[in-house]
C-alpha cells in the first residue's frame, strides 16, 4: 500500500501490486473497522463484492 487519502465517508488507497502495476481503490470509511487504518508500506489484500466494482479507463 502506497498512500491513503481520507475523504470523510470514503477513503482512496493507492496500491502497488506485486507485478509493479498501480491501482487506486475507493472504500467506504468505517471507524469501527480495525482493518481500515493502513500506513504506507503495509502489505494489503485487495478484494471486492462482485457487482459493486467500477473499472475506469486508463487516463494515459
Amino acid at each position: 500500500m502506497e498512500e491513503t487519502i481520507y475523504k470523510g465517508a470514503t477513503y482512496d488507497v493507492a496500491i502497488v501490486l506485486d507485478n509493479g502495476r498501480q491501482i487506486r481503490a475507493t472504500e467506504f470509511f468505517n471507524a469501527e473497522d480495525a482493518t481500515v487504518y493502513f500506513r504506507a508500506g503495509d502489505r494489503v489484500a485487495v478484494s471486492w463484492i462482485e457487482g459493486w466494482e467500477v473499472v475506469l479507463p486508463h487516463e494515459g
